[in-house]
């Protein structure tokens, strides 16, 4: 999966690294079509829009399907989809392409 930050890291004075942040991850309907719904203790995509203050994004073009997000120096893929995208976003953010 593409890196992820988790709801629980938090800045020096205790905010969450991704507030106000654009994140993306694995959405609810991607975790129902994987059936991984009933193995999670939490929804991410909740986790993840809580954290963010309401800017989880998914992929337009509907579940399972690639979906990168590069808001400042996070970097959030959505899905397995989004591996080589993502790789890509941190290549040219390193300004190695």
């Amino acid at each position: 999966m593409a890196i992820k930050a988790k709801e629980w890291v938090f800045s020096p004075v205790g905010e969450s690294i991704l507030k106000g942040k654009e994140v993306t991850g694995f959405d609810d309907v991607d975790e129902d079509m994987a059936q991984f719904t009933d193995d999670m203790d939490f929804s991410l995509e909740q986790k993840l829009n809580e954290a963010s203050g309401g800017k989880f994004v998914r992929a337009a073009d509907g579940p399972l399907v690639e979906k990168v997000v590069v808001d400042g120096s996070i970097w959030t893929g959505q899905n397995l989809a989004s591996l080589k995208e993502s790789g890509k976003a941190i290549i040219k953010a390193l300004g190695v392409l």
